[in-house]
């Protein structure tokens, strides 16, 4: 039980990815707390040698899946999902997409998310996670990110509370080939009246995601089956690689609605490490709404889609700086 509640806030990063349960329908709707990106200094683009060496992604026998000329949601939308542990609800998740902002001299998409705890895990601790993250209009990759986890154990005499905080460069392209980008990031972790702040400065070797932006940027993936392919996920100052494998099409019941969904396998294991994987699938609407249906991860965890609010009309392409 400690496994995978250490293992939570990682698992909502993924595990918001898409659900099903044997719950009843009925999403309790959690609101997004007004959570602000700290003013990190965005990575500059690196400029890469014609000549120099070409940093190679893991999985780069395999390409990036192609980018959607359009993107499947638009402000508004909003998602809700019920999460289980061995079949027993154990908590909630709301997402929503605001309207286009600029932040950085380029137009983005806010989304806002907020994940809880209850039932069954209470027992043992709960969890209050908050989310942040603006979306390129285009690529739906995050450019800056923010969450706030409060983890209060049984017993304990106070809570802790993470922050962690990133801004995301943009892709650098070699004569080789895409040769990743970077990410500032910042956490701090505040425990028994005691602070500690790590910055960190990370190269990615692929595209990177955060743990909420990992959701929308998965929904506006051309998704073909047979097909392997890699990406980055940051969470704690560390980057994790995620492999995927497209699988096939298949009718899926979550509690708000049925549809015919992708069956996505994935497996999260430390980047450059190649230790801790997890195991994760993954079902996403065959449809224009490509919607997040069901999750399902080996530690027992079920995420099923339990609302969903359309948004206004598809998101246009944002406009580039």
């Amino acid at each position: 039980m400690r496994r995978v509640l250490t293992s939570w806030p990682l698992v909502v990063a993924v595990v918001v990815v898409g659900m099903l349960c044997a719950v009843d329908a009925g999403a309790v709707t959690l609101v997004p707390e007004p959570l602000v990106p700290a003013d990190l200094d965005k990575p500059m683009p690196r400029v890469v040698d014609a000549g120099g060496a070409h940093r190679t992604n893991t999985c780069a026998d395999a390409p990036t899946p192609k980018r959607l000329s359009t993107l499947p949601f638009g402000p508004g939308e909003q998602l809700d999902f019920a999460v289980t542990l061995l079949g027993v609800h154990a908590g909630d998740i709301s997402m929503r997409l605001d309207p286009l902002v600029n932040v950085d001299g380029a137009n983005v998409w806010p989304v806002r998310g907020r994940g809880r705890t209850d039932g069954v895990v209470a027992t043992v601790g709960s969890f209050d996670v908050s989310m942040v993250a603006f979306l390129d209009g285009v690529t739906a990759a995050p450019t800056r990110m923010a969450n706030r986890t409060v983890f209060r154990p049984l017993f304990a005499t106070g809570p802790t509370t993470t922050r962690e905080d990133a801004a995301f460069g943009a892709e650098v392209v070699a004569p080789t080939g895409d040769d990743g980008s970077q990410v500032n990031n910042r956490l701090d972790v505040f425990t028994d009246g005691r602070s500690t702040l790590t910055n960190t400065r990370l190269k990615t070797s692929s595209d990177v995601v955060d743990t909420l932006s990992i959701v929308y940027w998965l929904r506006a993936r051309e998704l073909v089956a047979g097909r392997h392919f890699c990406f980055e996920l940051l969470h704690r100052k560390k980057l994790w690689q995620v492999e995927v494998i497209v699988g096939e099409v298949a009718p899926t019941t979550s509690p708000a609605t049925s549809r015919a969904a992708r069956r996505v396998d994935m497996r999260i294991l430390r980047a450059k490490k190649g230790v801790g994987a997890r195991p994760m699938t993954v079902w996403i609407s065959e449809d224009a709404d490509r919607l997040p249906l069901l999750l399902t991860t080996s530690e027992h965890i079920e995420v099923a889609l339990s609302g969903w609010k359309r948004g206004r009309l598809k998101a246009p392409p944002a406009p580039q700086k």
